[in-house]
C-alpha cells in the first residue's frame, strides 16, 4: 500500500518538478491522513493568491481533488498518531505535519500488517521514514 504524502499528492493535481516521477503509483492502492484534504487545498489556494493559478484553474484542481478524495484510505488523526508524531519529532528533524503523515503511515502499517510505502518530496521526512523502517520512494526535484 502507498501512503501519499501532501507533498507528492499535489503533485496530481498541479504540474510541477515531480509530477511525471509519480504517474507510476497512481493507479495502485492509496493512503494519506485527513490532514491532506486541507493541506491539498492550502497548497491550492497559496498558488492562486501567488498568482500561479487563475481562480478557474484552482476551483477546477480542488473539484477533482474533491472527487478522488473518496478514494483514498484515510488515516484519521487521533491522540495515538499526535503523540506518535511528538515522539517522532523527538528523534528526528520533522516539521508537525510531516510528523503527523509519519505516524499515520506507521500506523496504517501496524493496522493493516503489511508494507507501506511512504511518496513524498520533502526530504526530512523521507530520512525519518526510512530510518523507522518504511520504503520510501522520493519525488524530489
Amino acid at each position: 500500500m502507498f501512503y501519499w504524502d501532501t507533498s507528492a499528492l499535489v503533485k496530481q493535481y498541479i504540474t510541477e518538478q515531480g509530477t511525471e516521477a509519480i504517474q507510476q503509483w497512481q493507479a495502485e492502492s492509496a493512503a494519506t491522513s485527513m490532514i491532506a484534504f486541507t493541506e491539498v487545498h492550502s497548497a491550492v489556494m497559496r498558488r492562486r493568491r501567488d498568482g500561479t493559478l487563475s481562480e478557474s484553474i484552482a476551483r477546477s484542481i480542488l473539484r477533482a481533488f474533491r472527487q478522488d478524495w473518496s478514494s483514498y484510505l484515510k488515516v484519521p488523526v487521533h491522540e495515538g498518531v499526535i503523540t506518535r508524531g511528538a515522539a517522532l519529532i523527538e528523534r528526528h528533524k520533522l516539521r508537525t505535519l510531516d510528523a503527523i503523515h509519519l505516524a499515520s503511515a506507521l500506523g496504517l502499517r501496524e493496522e493493516v500488517g503489511e508494507a507501506v510505502e511512504l511518496i513524498a518530496a520533502d526530504g526530512d521526512l523521507l530520512k525519518a521514514a526510512s530510518a523507522e523502517g518504511l520504503v520510501i520512494y522520493s519525488i524530489r526535484p
